[in-house]
């Protein structure tokens, strides 16, 4: 359901005296603050981007240790295996 069409709904409950003019004027403040594609408003839009900074991080540390590890194989190795190399 779009912005528009649940805005209407609750102008149509508003009318019936289902809701207070207090609930419908918040409910219509929080619809227009939403992001129709992603459903994000923008008390939480923070928060995704905060977690997609630290995921990307996280994603580089974890590429840089993998990357370390392959490069120095042989650091990482038991002392028996790397006997066994030589």
């Amino acid at each position: 359901m779009s912005n528009a069409e649940e805005l209407a709904k609750y102008k149509e409950l508003l009318d019936d005296r289902v809701i207070t003019q207090e609930d419908f004027d918040k409910k219509k403040e929080e619809l227009l603050n939403r992001n129709e594609s992603s459903g994000l408003t923008t008390d939480n839009t923070w928060l995704v981007a905060l977690l997609l900074c630290l995921f990307v991080g996280f994603l580089g540390i974890l590429f840089t240790l993998v990357l370390l590890y392959f490069v120095n194989r042989d650091y990482f190795a038991s002392p028996l295996n790397r006997d066994r190399r030589k």
